[in-house]
């Protein structure tokens, strides 16, 4: 019966350790995950805004182009 105590006391010290490395090691890893992927989402949506613009500002470019090329023509 000895024998099995220990060993059961030996588990249970075994899970605790593990409960504290788990505390202690992933816990600040998973905020520094959380926070990298919030701030990887916020880059990610200012170059979307930022791809909008130039998609908006090449569309006027050849717009004016094509009035240019129009009017050089009609001369």
């Amino acid at each position: 019966m000895h024998y099995a105590a220990s060993i059961i006391l030996c588990v249970i010290y075994s899970l605790l350790l593990l409960q504290l490395i788990f505390v202690v090691y992933v816990g600040p890893i998973n905020r520094e995950m959380r926070n990298l992927i919030s701030s990887l989402k916020n880059h990610n949506e200012q170059l979307k805004v930022e791809v909008q613009r130039y998609k908006r500002r090449l569309r006027e470019a050849v717009t004016e182009i094509t009035k240019v090329l129009k009017y050089c023509v009609a001369k």
